[in-house]
């Protein structure tokens, strides 16, 4: 794809200019890695808009990610203006929340019904909705949660998933998979269905090869009648991106669609963002998982893949390092490059992936000897980096819904007392009580009426002398956090709907955002998907590492080489893949064998 003057956009291909301009009321895009998909989603939405510019008609984009949502958004925010607030961009998690929240009273939700984002908080209401039947506490409560999550995604039952429906009934609670069940549910009463369809004139799923059964329920029951699409919808995936079937993703779903609707079929095949190697690279493996080779783009730069085993995995941390090093201090190669492309790079620009989080350890060690900043994905307790911070998120959370009882049990885990009164009074008792000279600073938050007094009140607060200088930095660095959320929650609500019960949601949302830092990215594979960087090192390229080890049969097997086909694609125009050629174990150094991924590519 070039680039137009007039309007900065992509030109598209043929073949992506066909899939933008289709009205078929059921439209299916195979889009292989590096294909342009999210340019063609974004045009997409931008021609469906244009043409109605003048209607009142909503688009939805289901993403899979809050990142994604937020960046397409972003996007379609600087091409389309005023107009642009005419999308939605959620996840589908998000979308049904979205929906719970607004008709979940004609399912008998309570008006603002109770979110179990933690595991020890769904533990909790487990355990004493099982003691206050008189019943027997299963062993591990929590692997019990997890399977029953699976079981919900897939459309499976188990056996005691009914008592743990009926425990969040009984308090009026969801956790995430119980969002797309009740959303579903919802969907099935008639007045409510009618009036959601009215809001959009189409919906765009994307990366839906991610699609589990549950959320292609809910999809379906919302864009379909008696087989029949009613709002136009296009599916946007690849199959061989389909890397989370452990948390019950189904690439066939997207054949379900196609065959159940008749869907027109479009497919991108052409390789814009890799470079030549890197494109000849992952085509090899795209047929080996039995799929057509991607073509390659004409201005294709050459590109590099360099394979390397070290000794030990200490010794593989090292390379990584020095070569990040060599990145940041001259750039990228000028062979990889295409003519007159700039090689300069941040450090942001680039990823080191691994099967798993503990792969990542000896270059992150590494890394930090070097002084190069990095950034691990985030999780929702790095949001926030003091006690107080959370302390204060959890006051934010209990002006929204005092009756919920999960901000009683997490402020308790949080001050270190059992909050057996779960009251607003309690919670000012215990907070001015710490022995915390931070939250006792911020005590007063319990005390405040309207949202709008936070930020402002967070700013003014005078930090005692006795809070070390590393803690009141941090502290800033959570106030900075608050304000900037507050400032674009602002912005983006009508005043009638700044409440505690949205801002709460929206910090919710940010939570499960990533790249909060600067730095070098580290990522497992799975978290990768969707992103893309000018250049990428694989590390723990051994089999029992990637492939895991656990992955036997021939299904796992094809899983474990879907996982490495979205990690050699992520880059653009540098690869580094490596292995220790010896691990160490419990027994002492032990040979490793090389990954069997590594012959698609080696040559």
């Amino acid at each position: 794809m070039t680039t137009t003057d007039d309007f900065n956009e992509p030109v598209l291909s043929p073949e992506q200019q066909a899939a933008v301009d289709s009205n078929a009321r059921a439209l299916v895009v195979v889009a292989s890695a590096g294909s342009g998909k999210t340019e063609v989603v974004a045009r997409r939405i931008q021609r469906l808009l244009l043409e109605d510019s003048g209607g009142n008609g909503r688009v939805l984009a289901l993403t899979y990610t809050v990142k994604a949502a937020d960046e397409l958004r972003a996007r379609l925010d600087t091409r389309l203006g005023a107009l642009a607030r005419r999308i939605d961009s959620e996840t589908i998690h998000g979308f049904a929340h979205s929906l719970l929240r607004a008709h979940g009273t004609r399912i008998g939700l309570p008006l603002e019904p109770e979110l179990l984002a933690r595991d020890e908080d769904r533990v909790e209401l487990f355990r004493s909705w099982l003691r206050d039947r008189g019943d027997a506490e299963p062993e591990d409560l929590k692997s019990r949660l997890m399977g029953f999550d699976l079981a919900r995604a897939t459309g499976e039952r188990t056996d005691g998933l009914n008592d743990w429906l009926q425990a969040l009934d009984d308090n009026g609670a969801l956790d995430y998979p119980a969002l797309l069940t009740r959303a579903t549910e919802l969907l099935t009463v008639g007045s409510a269905r009618r009036q959601i369809r009215r809001l959009y004139t189409s919906i765009v799923v994307d990366e839906a090869q991610n699609l589990t059964k549950a959320q292609y329920d809910l999809l379906t029951e919302l864009v379909s009648d008696q087989g029949e699409v009613v709002i136009p919808t296009m599916l946007v995936g690849d199959d061989k991106q389909s890397i989370v079937s452990f948390a019950g993703a189904d690439p066939r779903l997207i054949g379900v669609f196609t065959e159940a609707f008749v869907a027109e079929r479009h497919e991108l095949h052409t390789n814009f963002r890799s470079a030549t190697v890197l494109a000849t690279a992952s085509s090899k493996v795209a047929a080996a998982l039995g799929h057509a080779v991607s073509e390659e783009a004409a201005f294709a730069a050459p590109g590099m893949i360099d394979l390397e085993a070290l000794a030990t995995e200490a010794e593989e941390g090292e390379r990584v390092a020095a070569w990040v090093e060599g990145l940041l201090e001259s750039g990228l190669p000028e062979g990889a490059l295409g003519i007159g492309e700039n090689n300069s790079l941040r450090a942001e620009d680039i990823a080191v992936l691994s099967r798993s989080a503990a792969g990542l350890r000896f270059v992150a060690s590494a890394l930090a000897e070097r002084e190069i900043p990095f950034a691990l994905s985030s999780t929702p307790n790095e949001w926030l980096t003091t006690v107080a911070g959370r302390v204060v998120l959890e006051a934010v959370s209990l002006k929204a819904a005092p009756d919920h009882h999960s901000t009683y049990w997490e402020l308790g885990r949080l001050l270190g007392v059992d909050l057996a009164e779960e009251s607003t009074d309690a919670v000012r008792d215990a907070v001015f009580a710490s022995d915390d000279e931070l939250i006792q600073a911020v005590a007063g938050v319990v005390d405040l009426t309207d949202v709008a007094e936070l930020v402002p009140f967070l700013q003014g607060t005078e930090l005692p002398t006795g809070v070390a200088d590393a803690e009141a930095a941090n502290w800033q660095t959570d106030v900075l956090q608050f304000s900037t959320s507050w400032a674009q929650f602002d912005g983006l609500t009508a005043r009638s709907d700044l409440t505690w019960g949205n801002f709460k949601l929206h910090c919710s949302r940010a939570q499960r955002g990533d790249d909060l830092a600067s730095g070098v990215r580290l990522l497992t594979v799975h978290k990768s998907q969707g992103r893309e960087y000018a250049a990428v090192g694989v590390v723990g390229l051994n089999d029992g590492q990637f492939p895991d080890f656990r992955a036997t049969s021939d299904s796992a097997l094809r899983d474990e080489l879907r996982t490495f086909y979205v990690a050699i694609t992520r880059p653009r125009r540098v690869l580094l893949l490596t292995r220790a050629t010896a691990r160490d174990t419990r027994y002492g150094p032990r040979t490793t064998q090389p990954s069997r991924f590594l012959s698609l590519v080696s040559s």
